[in-house]
């Protein structure tokens, strides 16, 4: 896939968020019944989530499938980590949780702002820092929304983040943290512009990203591919 980078963007931040600590849909009746295996496993040692029809692979890029958790019996509500090969400096490895929960009574915005509450009362001082709609070109995944925040472990900058998006009573949703890494192109325009505001004595909240055709910021990338690589062809019940 070609990838053309875009214009930067300045966005500036004023964004209230309300107190929840769950990261999970509130509670809704199932209204199906789910005969036979949740899980089957295909080609490649894929996983398929046969209520949903969403299919895992084994591994894509850096990730590989790590912990799949059952969260209900009858699979109306599932979890699959995936961890980075390389590990950092302090032990803490890249990781993307992707949920499929049956969820007919919740919409994907209410899910993303649960999702999005969930790290802010996690990790004090969190920050956001992006936020948008990513946009497969094949379509795969569907378009989703997600958000990016500046969080702080052990002393050591990351990004963590949520996509959501919905396919008929299924909420879909990946959770994601790994390494902040600054881009030196974006470091030195920021550096211009905060020289600019002390010189003009104004102050303007912003934060600079570069997305690419999908709408991905750059340093999602990774997360993006990883989503790419699901199937994420659900069926109703």
């Amino acid at each position: 896939m070609r990838r053309q980078f875009r214009f930067f963007s300045i966005i500036g931040m004023f964004f209230l968020l309300s107190a929840c600590v769950a990261d999970t849909p509130p509670p809704a009746p199932l209204v199906y019944e789910h005969a036979g295996n949740v899980w089957l496993t295909g080609a490649g040692n894929s996983l398929t989530h046969t209520p949903s029809g969403v299919v895992f692979p084994e591994k894509a890029g850096a990730y590989r499938r790590g912990k799949v958790t059952d969260f209900a019996e009858d699979g109306s509500d599932v979890g699959v980590g995936y961890w980075a090969v390389d590990t950092a400096e302090n032990g803490f490895r890249s990781e993307i949780t992707l949920y499929v929960t049956y969820g007919p009574q919740v919409g994907a915005g209410d899910y993303m702002d649960i999702a999005s509450n969930a790290i802010v009362s996690r990790f004090e001082g969190a920050a956001l820092t992006d936020q948008g709609t990513f946009k497969a070109e094949d379509g795969n995944p569907p378009p989703g929304a997600y958000r990016i925040y500046h969080i702080e472990i052990n002393d050591v900058s990351y990004r963590s983040g949520v996509w959501v998006t919905k396919v008929g009573p299924w909420l879909m949703k990946a959770r994601f943290t790994y390494p902040e890494v600054p881009d030196p192109l974006l470091e030195t325009v920021r550096a211009g512009l905060e020289q600019a505001m002390r010189e003009s004595g104004e102050q303007v909240a912003f934060t600079l990203s570069a997305h690419d055709a999908e709408d991905a910021p750059a340093d999602m990338r990774p997360v993006a591919d990883m989503l790419k690589a699901v199937s994420w062809g659900a069926e109703k019940p």
